[in-house]
């Protein structure tokens, strides 16, 4: 998984010691403790149930599926034990939580990060900062995942319910809303964790922002109003460079950087290349994975629970607050497809498959994102679906 690594991003890696990730059970060390060439230290990936992975790629593995179907029942009930220890050990190697140092848990939607999050952070008095760009508008609330009224109060959350749902909201202000936050936990002496999965917040708070200025209100207006195609082909004549580098289906890139072209004469990926310093220099990230297929099973549990638990009700909801043409424009994932059911109809069975392709789609992206990351501290991967290990 992943490339090579440049010069210089082992500062940020913290290594796991190789007798923490031992099999008790059946004796075998883990592997993949080669160091990085050029680096003097390894990068390791914990992986579910005692497996390592090297982040440089070369997947060397102490497989328990690769030995003779491991026996006795009453020899996989040890197993599943002594493993559990591992983990437990493991997190508190790799979580601890401090006032000076944040920590990130990322990762892929419905990937468990949130559950984490909290368990540690009830662990360690810690303030919970949320950093999924769509919790920050109001009214968009069981489709979101956003925490519970009871945890908002126990954790005293952050980043949530910022604007309302019909209003636009950039990095820059989610960056300015995180460091106000940042000095109050600070001044507290209260730990923080920083948990969520937009990538873009994540590195605008690691390694900076870009400055470049806030949209025109009547240009993105006009923008907003045309489709996916109309907005690639305007971009490619203005910016062929940045349409070569941005994600071509996403509407909201392709606004962002066509009305920064047409304002200021300068390309978005000029802009970008002129970033502010850090926003947090000392921190800690947990990236937190499942493996394709129990990911997809959660993606499919959480998608069928938030609709059996009132999703399509907050849809009608908001449909009384304005025109249906807002709703289908909406960029949280499931809104606009439970807005058309409701305005032409459908099959549910076949709203549901919709969310749930499209959900998972997303945290592939998600995932995408983060294998590219350099400030990983640790990589943990689970091969089951249900809770974290450790948690349990």
């Amino acid at each position: 998984e992943g490339g090579a690594r440049r010069p210089g991003e082992g500062d940020y890696r913290e290594e796991i010691p190789v007798d923490l990730l031992e099999r008790p059970v059946r004796q075998a060390p883990c592997q993949s403790d080669r160091q990085n060439e050029g680096e003097g230290r390894s990068y390791r990936s914990v992986v579910g149930y005692g497996k390592v992975e090297d982040k440089d790629g070369d997947d060397e593995r102490a497989s328990a599926d690769s030995e003779a179907a491991a026996g006795e029942a009453g020899e996989q009930t040890e197993q599943s034990e002594c493993e559990k220890v591992h983990f437990q050990e493991i997190g508190r190697r790799i979580a601890r939580v401090e006032p000076a140092e944040p920590l990130f848990v990322v990762g892929s939607t419905g990937v468990g990060k949130t559950e984490l999050a909290h368990a540690l952070a009830e662990r360690h008095g810690a303030a919970v900062l949320s950093m999924d760009s769509m919790q920050v508008y109001r009214g968009l609330d069981l489709g979101t995942a956003k925490p519970s009224l009871e945890e908002r109060a126990r954790f005293s959350y952050g980043g949530l319910d910022l604007v309302d749902w019909r209003q636009s909201f950039s990095v820059a202000q989610y960056r300015e809303h995180a460091r106000v936050f940042l000095q109050s936990c600070a001044s507290r002496g209260r730990p923080l964790i920083v948990v969520g999965g937009t990538g873009l917040y994540y590195r605008s708070m690691v390694n900076g922002l870009c400055e470049a200025p806030s949209g025109n209100g009547a240009l993105r207006a006009e923008l907003e109003t045309l489709s996916v195609p109309e907005l690639a082909g305007r971009l490619k004549k203005i910016d062929p460079e940045a349409a070569a580098r941005i994600d071509m289906r996403n509407p909201r890139r392709l606004i962002r950087a066509i009305e920064v072209k047409e304002t200021t004469g300068v390309s978005l990926l000029d802009w970008q290349r002129r970033t502010t310093k850090p926003l947090v220099r000392r921190h800690r990230t947990l990236w937190v994975e499942r493996t394709a297929e129990a990911l997809r099973r959660r993606i499919a549990e959480r998608v069928r629970r938030m609709l059996v638990g009132g999703w399509i009700e907050e849809v009608a909801e908001r449909l009384h607050e304005s025109e249906p043409e807002i709703l289908f424009r909406c960029p949280a994932i499931g809104y606009a497809a439970i807005a058309r059911f409701l305005v032409q109809g459908g099959s549910r069975a076949m709203l549901e498959e919709a969310i749930v392709r499209d959900t998972y789609r997303y945290a592939r992206k998600q995932l995408t994102w983060f294998r590219k990351e350099p400030r990983i501290t640790c990589h943990l991967v689970l091969e089951e679906h249900g809770p974290l290990p450790w948690l349990r």
